[in-house]
């Protein structure tokens, strides 16, 4: 697991490369090199360039009020878990941030002063990172899962049991929907994949900002599901 959380802080803080198939090009494989995905929304949020073409660095503006406020939250976050973990304070720029959390909670786990609990904190943590910048720059495709559920609708002769279709509820939070920065609502638990690459398929929370994310993460969220709607049949008297 330690693993998986390295490979994760090396692609938010350290340049990377993309490779895309004949599949996706049409012809051949092409490599594509980025830079880390903090860098990279930390670009997105500020020009460089004066409105006469000139330089104006000390004029800079934010361009991107949803790329400022996504990097000042996870600034902050990625500030919060290092100070936590251990009582120094922060550097400059959350890459630095961030590699010496690693270098502190990996030190943390070969003294086997860390749980599997918290281990599955902080993958789930930097999964979380990732999965709101890369949401930001190359938006996946998503869907909600629906489930039929019976509410009581009061009318002028009494309550009526009605059948109406609505999102299924995070197992983890038990939120249905999400009040997103522009005020609007929108689904909490999504199933969200990229159209081009097949396996990318994971879960996420927009409420709580779980990510379910591999065969054996998925497994777990449909068991927890399962248990979810198990309780609900179990607690609730069905209606005719």
């Amino acid at each position: 697991m330690l693993k998986d959380i390295l490979d994760i802080v090396d692609k938010l803080t350290k340049p990377w490369e993309e490779t895309f198939g004949p599949a996706v090009t049409g012809e051949r494989y092409v490599t594509v090199k980025h830079e880390s995905l903090l860098a990279m929304l930390r670009e997105n949020i500020v020009a460089g360039i004066g409105g006469d073409g000139s330089s104006l660095g000390s004029q800079r503006v934010p361009l991107n009020q949803s790329a400022f406020e996504l990097y000042d939250a996870i600034e902050g976050e990625v500030s919060e878990a290092f100070v936590r973990l251990t009582g120094k304070p922060a550097y400059p720029l959350p890459e630095e941030t961030l590699r010496q959390w690693f270098v502190a909670f990996s030190l943390a786990q070969s003294r086997a002063q860390v749980t599997e609990f918290g281990e599955r904190g902080a993958l789930k943590m930097v999964r979380g990172w990732v999965a709101r910048i890369t949401a930001m720059f190359n938006p996946p495709e998503e869907r909600y899962l629906p489930e039929e559920v019976k509410e009581m609708m009061p009318t002028t002769n009494g309550p009526v049991p009605v059948k109406m279709t609505k999102p299924k509820a995070c197992p983890l939070c038990g939120e249905r929907y999400k009040v997103n920065a522009d005020g609007d609502q929108t689904y909490a638990l999504v199933m969200q994949w990229m159209t081009e690459q097949p396996d990318s398929l994971r879960g996420l929370c927009k409420s709580c900002d779980v990510v379910w994310e591999g065969e054996n993460a998925l497994w777990d969220l449909r068991v927890a599901l399962d248990k979810a709607d198990a309780a609900k049949l179990s607690d609730t008297p069905l209606l005719a």
